[in-house]
């Protein structure tokens, strides 16, 4: 396995959907779909629209919301 963190993006959330799905618009102008883990919704109490959220680029499957932008 390798050690190699995957890369993180940011963007805003504006969308919204079941089962703690989303889409984010990244800083880049593309827009993704994005699951947030049970634990970080959690952590995270409430996501709304606009929140700024780092999220986590992977190799193959959804891309993850990691928390808020700090």
């Amino acid at each position: 396995m390798s050690d190699v963190e995957p890369p993180v993006l940011f963007g805003a959330v504006i969308e919204l959907g079941p089962n703690l799905a989303c889409s984010v618009r990244l800083d880049s102008g593309a827009v993704v779909q994005a699951r947030i883990p049970r634990r970080t919704a959690r952590l995270m109490f409430r996501v709304v629209t606009g929140d700024r959220v780092p999220v986590e680029v992977p190799k193959p499957g959804a891309f993850v919301v990691l928390g808020h932008e700090r």
